[in-house]
């Protein structure tokens, strides 16, 4: 039975090896389970749910892990790009939690559609040149970013329900756009040294967990401060199960992301992660009762009708 079951994984896996697209896709149904989880069924502190999700989905990894041992895994060429890489991760992460936690699904997954527009402009910085029609998709892009935001029509008060969340947020997706080309870059510095992809995906995927749960718990100490109290222990069985959800989704999402950026370029995935994004906002309206005006509405429209036409050649 098992024997029958690795052969049709295989089947599958090499059929998604020539079709990397499904990585990326798959990887964006992991999101929106994991976005959806966040924001509405897990109520612990994010630096928390940090430690703990990635300690599991370690755990869930360590077959993955197994072939090597710990001396080979941190014997890089370029093991201070994978520590800088981790530690981003350690931003992104918690500054993705803490926006799903602090905004509506809907308002938080339109924002979350603002990645493609960053990797845009790192392109730019790259030294490749943008047509006319491309330029006029970014500039159109980021007006729907402030009409989702309502950043420039109401007063900016820094300390709103919705701005510094919102502000957070796309401070964590530019860093993660870059950080798309950063893992790319570790791949060619690896390959160089004719490292195999096995030993690549092992040392992206285990020393991002390591440094994340390190990290994490950390940050908890610092800028939390308080102990953990009963009513914590309290509030992390209640959610448990969605924890435990969550950090396998997790395992399976670090290797969908890695092999998508084998075999896929940061901005044809970035577009992938739109249905994620589209399908969230749909789940907060229609089964969440949340609000979002005509011109946040608009703002949508406006933002991936650019990434679509910023990608279209």
């Amino acid at each position: 039975m098992s024997n029958t079951l690795s052969k049709y994984f295989k089947q599958f896996w090499n059929f998604c090896v020539e079709r990397p697209i499904l990585f990326s896709i798959m990887f964006a149904v992991h999101l929106y389970i994991n976005n959806l989880l966040i924001s509405k069924y897990i109520i612990i502190d994010k630096f928390t749910l940090m430690s703990i999700r990635f300690f599991i989905s370690l755990l869930v990894l360590i077959p993955f892990f197994q072939e090597y041992n710990i001396k080979t895994i941190i014997s890089s060429p370029c093991l201070s790009l994978h520590i800088a890489r981790a530690c981003s991760s350690v931003i992104i992460v918690a500054s993705t939690y803490y926006a799903y936690q602090s905004l509506p699904l809907s308002i938080g997954s339109a924002v979350g559609m603002s990645e493609p527009l960053f990797v845009g402009l790192i392109t730019i910085f790259k030294g490749h040149k943008l047509s006319l029609q491309r330029w006029i998709s970014l500039i159109a892009g980021y007006i729907g970013l402030i009409m989702i935001s309502n950043i420039f029509f109401k007063p900016i008060e820094l300390h709103s329900n919705f701005t510094v969340p919102i502000i957070v947020f796309l401070g964590a997706n530019s860093l993660c756009a870059l950080m798309g080309f950063l893992i790319q870059d570790i791949r060619a510095i690896e390959n160089e040294a004719k490292t195999e992809n096995r030993l690549i995906d092992t040392r992206l995927l285990f020393l991002n967990h390591i440094v994340i749960i390190i990290g994490s718990l950390i940050c908890r100490q610092i800028l939390i401060f308080n102990e953990i109290s009963v009513n914590a222990f309290s509030d992390l069985w209640l959610c448990f199960d969605k924890i435990i959800l969550l950090s396998v989704s997790g395992a399976i999402g670090s290797i969908l992301i890695i092999n998508t950026f084998r075999y896929l370029h940061p901005t044809t995935h970035a577009l992938c992660q739109n249905i994620r994004s589209a399908a969230a906002i749909l789940t907060g309206i229609l089964f969440f009762n949340e609000p979002i005006t005509t011109l946040q509405l608009t703002g949508c429209v406006i933002l991936l009708l650019s990434i679509f036409s910023l990608k279209r050649k």
